[in-house]
């Protein structure tokens, strides 16, 4: 496994580099103030073990704000780097990396043959808006409470209930304090509006959707999949951290679908 950076965009990845003999390529897209290390820790070595695996990890533009075409492009700038569409590639997005991902496969549509977009959801509403906005609020001006709503909006009833105490605790413990980055990724959220290009999407497209997901509500999954012709659906019983809940039922579809059996 190697670590790298676009010399145009300065954008960090992740590359197993050992193709296993295939043709495939898996590229991972983070979600908001993750990383590879961190929202993919589980669930890349169970997909690098089948493929090579590409985990994109964002950089700070720089800018006061963010816009998702800074992002799209870095996920792009990685791509052509690393010459992956010499390759078929399977581009799977996490939340907010969802939205990235469903915009890159928009916007170039025969670069990417397989599309996952896990959380994912078309347009900012209300209920997000305000859930958005008391965790900033949190994170200025009690960092504790901060942690355990996060923690609380993050993880499943059912997952939090199967673990003891101490283990919440120091779930809540370890949760990151949030970046100024971060920060510009939260704001971002606010302001998410795709539906008008969905439709340019042409690859096979999977949406999965986490049943218990207080972030992004399922029917959120359901009108992205909706939005993009043939798009299959599938659910998962978990809340928005799935990633962390239940990666080898993530890994199982993903490598389904990179083996055409959707």
């Amino acid at each position: 496994m190697t670590t790298d950076a676009t010399e145009y965009l300065e954008v960090s990845f992740v590359d197993s580099q050992d193709d296993r003999g295939s043709d495939e390529v898996i590229v991972l897209v983070h979600g908001t103030g993750g990383a590879t290390d961190t929202h993919y820790t589980h669930l890349y070595p169970m997909l690098a073990a089948h493929h090579r695996v590409v985990g994109v990890d964002w950089t700070d533009p720089g800018t006061d704000t963010i816009e998702t075409q800074q992002l799209v492009d870095q996920v792009l700038g990685v791509i052509e780097q690393l010459q992956l569409h010499e390759h078929r590639i399977t581009l799977v997005g996490y939340s907010l990396g969802a939205v990235i991902a469903s915009l890159v496969a928009a916007q170039q549509p025969q670069l990417i043959a397989n599309l996952v977009l896990i959380a994912g959801w078309v347009k900012t509403d209300n209920q997000q808006l305000l859930r958005n906005q008391l965790s900033a609020h949190l994170a200025k001006t009690d960092p504790d409470a901060s942690g355990q709503f996060d923690v609380l909006a993050a993880f499943s009833g059912t997952y939090l209930a199967s673990l003891s105490e101490e283990q919440v605790a120091r779930i809540v413990a370890n949760m990151q304090p949030t970046t100024a980055f971060g920060a510009k990724q939260m704001e971002l959220n606010r302001r998410i509006s795709v539906a008008g290009v969905l439709g340019r999407i042409v690859a096979t497209t999977l949406v999965v959707a986490c049943e218990q997901d207080i972030m992004v509500p399922i029917r959120h999954q359901l009108h992205l999949a909706e939005a993009i012709a043939g798009a299959e659906f599938v659910s998962v019983d978990a809340g928005h951290a799935v990633v962390f809940e239940r990666p080898a039922e993530l890994a199982r579809h993903i490598l389904e679908l990179v083996a055409g059996k959707f």
